[in-house]
């Protein structure tokens, strides 16, 4: 098995309210996954994306498609991406993390 450092857009509270009031803001999300393959990798973190926003929203309603927002495997993020992501869990492919921990990574 192989790290991935997945990446997704999402709105969160904030961002859905901005958007209710037209604009166009959204928040970057990102999962480091345990995975066979970037195929898996992708796979699995389209689904922590739909897990996470049910989760952050709370009501029911999707709130994540990877045809709403950009996602991705990232081969060469940034200094700052790659010390952000060294603040969640890896999650192997099947498990969710722990919902707080990752508010907590999203929101600091």
């Amino acid at each position: 098995m192989k790290e991935y450092l997945y990446t997704f857009g999402y709105h969160d509270l904030e961002d859905h309210a901005a958007t209710e009031r037209g604009f166009d803001q959204e928040s970057l999300g990102f999962f480091r996954v345990l995975a066979t393959s970037e195929a898996e990798a992708l796979e699995w973190g389209h689904e922590l994306s739909r897990w996470y926003t049910s989760v952050l929203f709370d009501d029911g309603k999707p709130h994540w498609d990877p045809a709403w927002f950009a996602s991705g495997l990232e081969t060469d993020p940034n200094v700052e991406l790659r010390e952000a992501s060294l603040t969640v869990p890896v999650v192997k492919t099947g498990e969710y993390p722990d919902p707080e921990q990752i508010r907590a990574a999203f929101y600091d």
